[in-house]
């Protein structure tokens, strides 16, 4: 099957979005009840996209890949791969939005024209932020 470059197909974006949302909340819920706790790999890995997006506040795709690529094979093995679970999910999200000027996600607005539709990546993105710079900054989220 050929793709087209200029005009890829993507999925929806709504997958992409439930999936990151559902990897947010996980490792949240399990840092808050001490279940899990990031190592120092994956406290490196969170200050370099917290640096990465201390201008702006956005998770890109290359911010993603490149720390992705930091981490290699032992962050997908270390304290059973949730944070390369998480930035991967965060990957997906920013990939099937597509490219934009701005760095982030158009989506619909949601209901009343506040914040984004419940299939919009944008929120997920947000809490993922907040998520690696708690992280960065190993303060516990209990």
């Amino acid at each position: 099957m050929a793709t087209d470059p200029v005009h890829p197909v993507r999925p929806p974006h709504g997958a992409a979005a439930v999936a990151l949302r559902g990897e947010v909340e996980d490792l949240t819920r399990a840092w808050e009840r001490g279940v899990w706790t990031p190592t120092r790999l994956e406290q490196r890995i969170a200050t370099l996209l917290s640096v990465a997006t201390a201008g702006d506040g956005t998770l890109t795709a290359p911010r993603v890949r490149e720390a992705l690529w930091e981490g290699t094979v032992p962050l997908f093995r270390e304290n059973g791969g949730r944070l390369a679970a998480l930035l991967s999910a965060s990957l997906r999200a920013l990939e099937v939005t597509g490219p934009v000027d701005d760095g982030q996600p158009q989506c619909a607005p949601g209901p009343q024209g506040t914040g984004h539709d419940d299939g919009c990546p944008a929120a997920a993105l947000d809490d993922a932020g907040r998520l690696l710079v708690a992280m960065a900054q190993g303060h516990a989220r209990a």
